[in-house]
């Protein structure tokens, strides 16, 4: 099914009559995102509306702007572009030192290989955005992408699953949890991946698909492994590659010059215990008041700032007269000094401290001349929560702007569905309907396959996320919750090919076919974008074919509820990319 035998695509953006893949919608979750998008008088109470010009909140941001990053900054941001072989990014670097500049942000934690999908979808976005405002204002407006190395959650940034050549989801981070080098509950920044970097490589070169993309996929894949490998490092540098010609600038909130000043920041966070908190619990309630479920909730003696102790990423709790370092995953204490110690302390060791969820936004916006940060539904419901953050710590916050949705469609699965003569019905009615259609319009049979199908998508999601909740504190049972997803799989794979059986004797290769679709465009019945790594389709497009896809479909972008829906067609070239709405 999943082989090709060029890479020149025509791309086909399919309208979205409901929702293609047959699921909830992809907002359900996040009414507050779909109020602000419909323009509800009670979300932009909450946070403004997309703007038709920037023009006020350029003027907004130039009377509230920090001070342009000094030659010694700008020095080290580049350095840090260029170590990871960003160069396009270390070449717009120097523009951050322009007190005319603006910025447009985005980011992610490093996650192994830059996976899900949706990562390289906001890189994308935030470049295109910040192109567009430079175009409506005249003003210099560069793209950054923050990559949130200090963050210490092995069990989710260590997912990374791929599309093989059967059709099944393969999930890197097994390799990772047998071999890798890490120390629980230490920042991201220090997990290395050279004991892995050979069985990474090998695991992809068994699993992607034949195509004539596959050899340059698996280069940037080597080369982004280069010793010394670390999920940083790797990350930027496969990210890197994806965007060359498409440049975003990369900055870590542990460089030296972040951590120095963040420490204002820093300071009053100290000198104000309890009021951060309180202010975030003001947000919880703002949003409570209408309806909506709030994102964070803080404990009142909890500072937002962590503390890298000993490699270990740590709470920093208030208890009683005394400050205590808390492991973030066993909850111990690891050791407690006297509160009135702990300005000093931060005087000292500044460089120590690291920003939690909370802080972190203020952070970026306050050293930064930021006019949005291009977020996924969940950021963009808790930015628009911690308001009352950014108020009491007379910050100017960027605008939260809601991220495209995007879902591509290979020529594989394309072609499947077209063999099956069933593309047109996948394109009218999505894939709940597809099952129907493949049994020849049998009700009863399709409504079997279609629930048994839902049993599976249900189980498969829930081991998952069983197992990511288990694994932040017992990395070793990632393994056992992989071959347990595994059996589950096979085992239904083939009581649906012993109903099939009944109805059908010689379906079991339709079956099998529908079912890697299935996988393909809804993986564990969840949005393709969040599960499926980007390299699930470096078989068919390179890299910088990839980029240049979402590049040309998000040219112009706006917010909107429902995603780009994306199928790779013919031969044609991909710089005459074009997007054509079908219907039924």
């Amino acid at each position: 099914m999943k082989s090709r035998d060029d890479t020149n695509s025509k791309c086909l953006e399919i309208s979205y009559p409901e929702n293609p893949t047959g699921l909830p919608h992809p907002l359900d979750d996040y009414p507050l995102v779909r109020d602000w998008l419909a323009g509800l008088d009670k979300a932009l109470e909450l946070t403004q509306p997309f703007p038709d010009t920037w023009a006020e909140i350029v003027e907004r941001r130039t009377l509230h702007r920090p001070q342009p990053l000094t030659s010694e900054e700008l020095r080290e941001l580049a350095d840090f572009n260029l170590a990871h072989g960003n160069v396009a990014g270390a070449a717009l670097v120097p523009a951050l030192g322009d007190p005319t500049t603006f910025v447009v942000v985005t980011g992610q934690q490093p996650n192994l290989l830059a996976s899900p999908l949706f990562i390289l979808v906001k890189a994308v976005a935030t470049i295109e955005l910040a192109r567009s405002i430079a175009a409506t204002t005249g003003r210099r407006v560069v793209p950054v992408f923050w990559v949130a190395s200090d963050d210490h959650d092995f069990s989710e940034l260590a997912q990374c699953y791929v599309l093989g050549r059967t059709g099944a989801l393969r999930n890197l981070a097994v390799l990772v949890v047998r071999h890798g080098a890490f120390t629980e509950a230490s920042p991201a920044y220090a997990w290395s991946l050279d004991p892995v970097r050979e069985a990474i490589v090998a695991m992809l070169r068994s699993e992607l698909p034949t195509g004539i993309a596959r050899g340059e996929t698996l280069d940037a894949v080597e080369k982004a492994l280069a010793t010394p490998a670390t999920f940083e490092s790797v990350f930027c540098r496969l990210l890197a590659t994806y965007l060359e010609h498409n440049p975003i600038i990369f900055l870590a909130p542990r460089l030296r010059f972040m951590r120095d000043r963040q420490r204002s920041l820093l300071q009053r966070e100290l000198e104000m215990p309890e009021q951060t908190n309180r202010a975030v619990e003001e947000g919880a309630r703002m949003l409570s008041r209408r309806g909506y479920r709030p994102q964070v909730h803080r404990r009142l003696h909890d500072m937002n700032f962590f503390y890298l102790l000993d490699s270990v990423r740590c709470r920093l709790v208030r208890r009683g007269k005394r400050i205590a370092l808390e492991h973030p995953g066993k909850k111990t204490i690891l050791t407690t000094f006297p509160e009135s110690d702990l300005a000093g302390h931060a005087e000292r060791h500044w460089e120590n401290f690291s920003p939690n969820v909370v802080m972190r936004p203020l952070v970026q916006d306050f050293v930064l001349p930021t006019l949005a940060y291009v977020a996924g539904p969940a950021e963009f419901t808790y930015l628009t929560q911690i308001r009352p953050v950014y108020e009491l710590f007379g910050v100017q916050p960027a605008l939260p702007v809601l991220r495209p949705m995007v879902t591509i469609i290979s020529r594989g699965a394309r072609s499947t569905l077209q063999r099956l003569e069933a593309w047109e019905v996948f394109v009218r009615s999505g894939l709940a309907s597809v099952v129907e259609h493949i049994a020849m319009g049998d009700a009863r049979l399709g409504n079997v396959l279609r629930r048994l199908r839902e049993h599976e998508d249900n189980l498969q999601r829930e081991l998952a996320q069983l197992g990511n909740n288990l694994t932040a504190q017992y990395p070793h049972l990632a393994v056992a919750f992989e071959k347990t997803r595994h059996h589950v799989a096979n085992g239904l794979q083939k009581l649906r090919h012993r109903i099939m059986r009944q109805f059908r004797p010689s379906d079991d290769a339709t079956c099998r076919d529908l079912c890697s679709v299935f996988t393909e465009i809804a993986p564990m019945a969840t949005a393709q974008e969040r599960v499926l790594s980007p390299l699930s389709f470096g078989y068919e497009l390179t890299p910088s074919e990839l980029v240049e896809l979402l590049a040309q479909t998000l040219r112009g972008w706006v917010p909107k509820a429902d995603p780009f829906v994306l199928a790779l067609g013919e031969r044609a070239s991909l710089n005459n990319v074009r997007k054509s709405k079908i219907t039924g």
